[in-house]
């Protein structure tokens, strides 16, 4: 029975210095520190070419494929198809 069960360890009571970790744990955060970004911000320009390059990538991906179009098509005859049958079905009182 004594392997199956830890045992307990005994507990200092000794008046011992805190550790870091308990100190100032009621402490309030100094305010009037500057804060440091944690990383270089990027340029005026630096902004600009990014923006340029994402929009220029828009572009070309934004074209309609055909399979995007007729799946489209599809799409909105099939609810067009569920609404007439949810309207007859509200009509006939079923």
């Amino acid at each position: 029975m004594e392997d199956a069960a830890p045992r307990s360890q005994t507990v200092s009571t000794s008046s011992a210095p805190q550790t870091q970790q308990t100190q100032g744990v009621r402490d309030y955060p100094n305010l009037n520190v500057a804060i440091q970004p944690a990383a270089d911000q990027i340029s005026a320009d630096e902004r600009k070419q990014l923006i340029d390059e994402l929009s220029a990538k828009r572009g070309v991906a934004s074209g309609p494929r055909a399979a995007s179009v007729s799946e489209a098509d599809r799409l909105r005859r099939l609810a067009r198809e569920s609404q007439e049958q949810t309207l007859s079905t509200i009509e006939s009182g079923q």
